[in-house]
Formats: C-alpha cells, structure tokens, sequence
C-alpha cells in the first residue's frame, strides 16, 4: 500500500512538471508564432510552481535528500547521533505542530481571495502548504517513533 501511495505522489508531481511545461511550451508558440499573448499561463505556471514545491516536500522527498549541516552530528558517537535525531524531530515536529492551528486557519480564510486572471480561490491554491506542513509533523512523529523503537 505504501508503494502505491509513493508512486501516486511521485506520479502528480510529475503531472505538475508536466503541466508547467506544457503550460509554457503554449504561450511560447502562441506569442512568438501567432502573436496572441496568454495571459492565464503565467498563473497556471506560478500555481503549479507552488504546488510542486511543497508536494514534492511533502509527499516526494524523503528526509536523507534533503540538504543538512550536519558535521558536527556526524562527529558525535552513535547515541549522540541518536539523541541529535531526537531533538531535531522534537524542535521541528513541535514547531510545526505550533504553527499548524494558526496557518490552516489562514488557508481557510484565504477563500476570499482569488488569483487575478482565472479567479481560483486562494484557499485551494495554498491547500499544499497546509498539505506540506501535516506531512512534516506526520514525518517528525514517525521519525521519533522508530529512533525510540530502536533504542
């Protein structure tokens, strides 16, 4: 179940890039081949731009690809390694979790709002930096979860 999950994800991300692409390939050919300008595709990129980075945070990458400082880790003994992983997912779990009331509530109030030209409602254009910051806390307890486990 897990892999299918994974291979879905990594599949709409991948739609996403498409999609950027194929946005941009349009507007190239329409505005320099039949001079007609589109005025929608820098909106449909800039939203997938947002969308893939934060689906790709999320969803995609896992925690060893992203980039780390982390020699002075490196240099402490296995369990001060472990217990750096600990405090680390502690802090970063926890302050996300703080931050997760306060900015799901701000998603939510930003129905209001629209994008200028395609008039989307903010809220569903920003749903993946809530999406994003789930999958963070979910990530710090699971991480927390197996270094306690393998204690």
């Amino acid at each position: 179940m897990r892999r299918l999950l994974t291979r879905a994800a990594s599949g709409a991300g991948v739609l996403m890039f498409a999609g950027v692409f194929a946005v941009f390939m349009l507007k190239v050919v329409l505005r320099y081949v039949f001079a007609t300008p589109l005025p929608w595709a820098d909106e449909v990129s800039s939203v997938l731009f947002v969308w893939i980075i934060f689906w790709a945070n999320a969803t995609m990458i896992a925690d060893r690809q992203h980039i780390a400082f982390d020699l002075v880790v490196r240099a402490l003994p296995l369990g001060g390694q472990r217990a750096a992983a600990i405090l680390r997912n502690l802090i970063l779990g926890g302050l996300f979790a703080a931050a997760l009331p306060a900015a799901l509530g701000y998603i939510a109030f930003l129905w209001r709002e629209t994008t200028p030209v395609l008039q989307w409602r903010l809220d569903w254009v920003y749903a993946c930096f809530g999406i994003f910051l789930v999958a963070v806390c979910i990530r710090a307890v699971a991480s927390l979860w197996a270094l306690c486990r393998s204690a």
